[in-house]
């Protein structure tokens, strides 16, 4: 659902403050003993860390 999926980010975003661009971003989230997610800049190659 988009709408969930926007609502979601925004959610997010609270605790993001160096983005300006949710669109050139991906957030990955891995569940390890809390919440943790990475975000992956789109518009560097993958293999740039």
């Amino acid at each position: 659902m988009p709408n969930f999926r926007l609502f979601f980010l925004q959610r997010i975003s609270e605790d993001i403050t160096t983005i300006s661009h949710f669109r050139t971003y991906i957030v990955i989230f891995k569940k390890t003993d809390s919440l943790a997610y990475s975000i992956y800049d789109l518009t560097k190659p993958t293999f740039e860390e």
